[in-house]
């Protein structure tokens, strides 16, 4: 009996102790200040449910780029060097939550939204500034008045 029992624990320890190590989570879809860095094509804009730009050529020149904690449009032609934004986010949210911030005189200039990416595409979707009420997305729904839903796709690391 206790030879048995002794060959029970030690068939017990050795199969747990090498049982194979677990996969490792996914991490391609997981969004914080590493995984946005680079440079993204603007191919949909919604506002209110509604395709805020019908024609595609329209969209073919609007670009960001995500530098450290730099959100920057990038400038189409000769204009200047684009709007630049402080980018925070908290990804203890679901989903996460993102806001764009940038001192104009005495103001700052709040958007607050909430971001996924599914690989190489971004989705942002944020409330308006200046449309009452500002409320920040609870998730990707265009529908509410002063809601608005940017896509983009990854060009450059």
């Amino acid at each position: 009996m206790p030879m048995r029992l002794g060959v029970a624990l030690w068939a017990i320890v050795l199969l747990t102790g090498f049982a194979p190590a677990p996969l490792p989570r996914d991490r391609s879809n997981e969004v914080n200040l590493r995984t946005l860095q680079g440079v993204w094509k603007l191919v949909d804009v919604r506002k209110e449910g509604k395709a805020e730009i019908d024609d595609a050529t329209k969209l073919q020149d609007i670009r960001f780029e995500i530098k450290g904690e730099t959100f920057r449009t990038l400038p189409v032609g000769p204009r200047g060097p684009g709007t630049v934004y402080r980018l925070t986010l908290d990804s203890s949210r679901s989903p996460v939550w993102m806001t764009l911030s940038r001192q104009e005189g005495d103001n700052v200039q709040l958007i607050e939204g909430v971001v996924r990416l599914q690989g190489d595409r971004l989705t942002f979707c944020y409330a308006l500034p200046g449309v009452q009420p500002v409320r920040r997305p609870e998730r990707f729904d265009t529908d509410q008045k002063g809601q608005m839903q940017m896509t983009l796709v990854r060009e450059k690391r």
